[in-house]
């Protein structure tokens, strides 16, 4: 599908096989439990805060946050074969929250369907609209992905459909731009809401024996996920 950017002035407020899952830390739609490096990974460690300006500002305006080996490692060995690292940013209007990520990978591969798009080279969003802590596989959270060319998933309620994306590759990697109306996420926006979120990006190398995934910012407390946080403004 294609990004569209929702109208929006100066003032954002005033403008218009699936198993049963028994418990919150599982899901249907993925994973059934959080792999154990997600878990322990040095990362892990201390907080971060993105804010998210008004869409109508523009990109180069927005609050930009780097993802990249040396801070934000979750799994792998960093190999030529395999170096990746992305920046980005949020936005916000009355009807949705936008998001941009702009991915450098010398070799991009991702040939599965969206539903394993997660094995292969692709950003992965979490958000947890509540800012009370991510609860794995909740459908009151969420676990986006995004991969070439145009493809995405949302493996904790299948919510994927409902988002407007672009996925396309670029002369040093990929971009990802995504609308997520606020209506899916389940939450009115204005000025200083706080939820929490966090941008990942995976690269594998195309002989598949190599990958490593770089997370912003994700760690387990008192039984749940804390990501970092989003601010309006």
């Amino acid at each position: 599908m294609g990004f569209q950017a929702c109208a929006s002035t100066p003032d954002p407020v005033q403008n218009a096989s699936e198993t049963e899952v028994e418990d919150e830390n599982s899901s249907v739609y993925g994973l059934e439990s959080i792999p154990s490096e997600m878990l322990s990974a040095s990362w892990n460690k201390g907080s971060r805060t993105a804010r998210v300006r008004p869409l109508v500002f523009g990109w180069e305006q927005a609050d930009w946050h780097a993802v990249t080996t040396e801070e934000s490692l979750e799994k792998g060995q960093p190999r030529k074969d395999n170096q990746v690292s992305a920046r980005f940013a949020f936005a916000w209007d009355k009807q949705a929250l936008h998001v941009m990520v702009r991915v450098v990978d010398g070799e991009v591969v991702n040939t599965l369907d969206a539903d394993r798009l997660h094995e292969q080279d692709c950003v992965e969003m979490y958000i947890d609209p509540q800012d009370d802590g991510l609860a794995w596989g909740s459908e009151k959270d969420f676990r986006f992905g995004f991969a070439v060319t145009d493809k995405a998933w949302e493996w904790f309620g299948g919510r994927h459909e409902e988002v407007v994306q672009t996925v396309v590759q670029t002369e040093s990697g990929y971009e990802v731009r995504a609308t997520i109306p606020w209506s899916v996420l389940g939450v009115t926006p204005s000025r200083g809401l706080k939820m929490q979120s966090s941008v990942a990006v995976q690269s594998v190398n195309k002989r598949g024996d190599s990958s490593v995934k770089l997370n912003w910012r994700f760690k387990q407390q008192a039984g749940r996920i804390q990501l970092g946080e989003l601010v309006l403004e």
